[in-house]
């Protein structure tokens, strides 16, 4: 009996390491489906870009150059205007700097003239308004002057 529950304890090992191999072996097929289908879904992806890539390559690179052909002139005539602009400053500033020169010279003799006019009148309502304090002085002056002569006399008497 001893035997044959040996032979029954072997025939119930061997039979539980086969359901742990076939579980490994099921794993490993699940893991191999999985990366399988997820490979092939990447394969298939790439290959509907190049599909749909391969009609419209073309027109993309008609865009592009038709894009860089606009700015290429947007940026000539910017470039353009801008050198345009330039000469049209210097040869109006080689044909007008001595006008404009004289034009500043003058304006500046006469706000000088101007300038030189309006001190000539300060300084005449100024001296005037001083000799009138002084005037008012050697009056004030004057009377405290004949006020003392009144009181010498008074004194004197």
């Amino acid at each position: 009996m001893a035997e044959s529950q040996s032979r029954y304890s072997i025939m119930a090992e061997l039979n539980n390491r086969k359901t742990n191999e076939r579980d490994k072996l099921a794993n490993l097929e699940r893991d191999k489906d999985n990366h399988v289908f997820d490979e092939e879904r990447k394969v298939a992806q790439i290959v509907e870009e190049v599909v749909a890539k391969e009609k419209s390559y073309k027109l993309d690179y008609a865009d592009r150059q038709r894009q860089r052909e606009v700015n290429l002139k947007m940026n000539t005539d910017d470039f353009n205007r801008a050198k345009q602009q330039l000469e049209e400053g210097m040869k109006d500033d080689k044909d007008n700097f001595e006008p404009r020169f004289q034009e500043w010279k003058k304006s500046q003799q006469d706000m000088k003239a101007l300038i030189e006019k309006e001190l000539e009148r300060y300084k005449k309502i100024q001296d005037k308004k001083i000799a009138d304090k002084k005037a008012v002085i050697e009056e004030i002056e004057a009377g405290i002057a004949s006020l003392k002569e009144m009181s010498k006399e008074q004194k004197g008497e």
